[in-house]
């Protein structure tokens, strides 16, 4: 009976010799021999052993399951592994589809932004009530709002942390803030969201995208300020920043692209 040491069989499967040791520490595979200087090593009949180790641990299934498989093994209950076994490969099936889905999703996404011509010019857009989880807290830097948002996910229990989602995500300017061009200044984030509980009012919009970094932001709003001027408008709550394009998907600061969104109604005097 042939012998192997311990880093063959790391080599031969390519798993650490730590994961074999914890194999050894669980029960589910113990050395053929074990030498004066602490050397472990398995002999040929203990391969298929670790064969089905790696591919039930690759199924997801938990080593006290594993344990109990190798140690009562039956046709029958083979069979019934496999069932199991087909059962997780077509949730993991699903679960793919669905992040091709989000993928092309979000490529096409990038690819519409990349097309954008609009930036920097203020449009009137009617939208509709939209549900949001919305969390008010008072920020201050760009690394805040990435804190706050992870903060807003998790309470909303949402799985949207690869930002596969098109402009999903953003922080809320109140009134007082933007009158007195503290256009960085936020007193929240929200998370739009069908499941959502709040809502966001829907009505007539003003909506101006620019790219470049935030501190471009008093450029643009000042913008918006002198078309609410011009078209003797007024502002009916609190103003919007989504953000379309960020860190997420580039580092390149002038790549980056946000949406002004500001809820305005005609000044009746």
């Amino acid at each position: 009976m042939k012998l192997y040491k311990i880093g063959e069989i790391s080599k031969l499967f390519k798993i650490s010799t730590d994961i074999l040791r914890y194999y050894e520490k669980e029960g589910l595979l113990i050395p053929q021999k074990k030498g004066e200087n602490g050397y472990r090593y398995y002999s040929n009949r203990q391969i298929w052993k670790i064969g089905t180790i790696r591919a039930l641990r690759n199924l997801g299934i938990s080593l006290p399951d594993i344990k109990k498989h190798l140690d009562s093994r039956s046709i029958k209950k083979s069979s019934e592994l496999i069932d199991f076994q087909l059962e997780v490969i077509e949730e993991k099936l699903l679960e793919l589809q669905d992040l091709r889905g989000q993928l092309r999703h979000k490529k096409e996404y990038l690819k519409r932004i990349k097309e954008e011509e609009n930036y920097g010019v203020v449009r009137e857009v009617a939208i509709p009530e939209r549900r949001c989880y919305k969390r008010h807290n008072s920020i201050v830097t760009d690394w805040d709002i990435d804190l706050e948002l992870k903060k807003l996910k998790h309470g909303a229990n949402s799985s949207e942390d690869e930002h596969f989602a098109e402009s999903k995500v953003g922080t809320i300017l109140n009134r007082e803030a933007y009158d007195e061009g503290r256009y960085t200044n936020y007193s929240g984030t929200f998370l739009l969201g069908g499941s959502g509980d709040k809502g966001l009012e829907g009505g007539d919009y003003l909506s101006l995208v620019f790219k470049g970094h935030y501190s471009q932001a008093e450029i643009h709003y000042n913008m918006i300020k002198r078309y609410i001027e011009e078209k003797d408008l007024k502002i009916a709550g609190d103003i919007l920043e989504l953000y379309k394009i960020d860190i997420y998907e580039t580092e390149d600061e002038k790549e980056f692209v946000t949406e002004i969104q500001v809820l305005v109604k005609v000044n009746e005097k």
